[in-house]
């Protein structure tokens, strides 16, 4: 088995992938606590 690698790294906010899919998630309404469970 190999070991375990972890590398700090902070996702690229000027991605538009990634700006894209802020966008996108930002217009579904959150749930509530009671939904949730």
């Amino acid at each position: 088995m190999r070991q375990l690698k972890i590398a700090t790294q902070i996702t690229n906010r000027d991605s538009q992938a990634v700006e894209k899919y802020l966008q996108e998630i930002s217009k579904i309404s959150m749930i509530t606590p009671e939904e949730e469970t």
